[in-house]
């Protein structure tokens, strides 16, 4: 299993997650871990429960009273260099490790995936493809990234979903 589930802050805002197992067996729980530069993540969102040891990773220009009240209820912060409001994912690679998460399994949305694949830090990647419309125009699954830097190992059938296995290239 994972150590961690890490996502960004824009998923918690739309989708508030509570990024745990459910649907198997487990006999521990991941940490939830949410990248947000500029402390947006609401203090109730469900990931944030002082059980499950939240971690919270926001850039040095963080409102510092936010910061206060998210240790308050418990979040483990972490203060990382964000210039123009972007931390990389080599700083936060290391920021988890020193937090003994080295097993982390990113389940952000396009902008998260993007960078941790710009930046070569995946060692494989998962997709689900599912007969639906998810909205009235196109979204690029990987902002900014342009050609996926990975190739495609494998897929299966997952019911009326289509599973894709992912490697890097090397």
């Amino acid at each position: 299993g994972s150590d961690a589930v890490l996502v960004g802050v824009s998923t918690v805002v739309q989708d508030d997650p509570r990024l745990d197992v459910r649907l198997v067996p487990s006999a521990r729980q991941p940490r939830p871990v949410v990248v947000d530069p500029r402390l947006r993540v609401p203090s109730q969102a469900r990931c944030l429960r002082k059980d499950r040891r939240p971690v919270v990773i926001c850039g040095e220009g963080a409102s510092p009273a936010g910061l206060r009240k998210l240790e308050a209820q418990g979040v483990q912060v972490v203060v990382l260099p964000a210039p123009k409001g972007r931390i990389f994912f080599r700083d936060i690679s290391r920021s988890l490790l020193n937090l003994d998460l080295g097993r982390v399994l990113v389940e952000g949305g396009g902008r998260t995936a993007a960078g941790l694949l710009a930046e070569g830090l995946a060692d494989r990647m998962t997709l689900f493809l599912v007969p639906e419309t998810l909205g009235s125009r196109g979204v690029p699954a990987f902002p900014g990234l342009g050609r996926l830097p990975m190739r495609l190992r494998g897929g299966r059938s997952c019911g009326p979903d289509v599973e894709l296995d992912y490697r890097p290239y090397n």
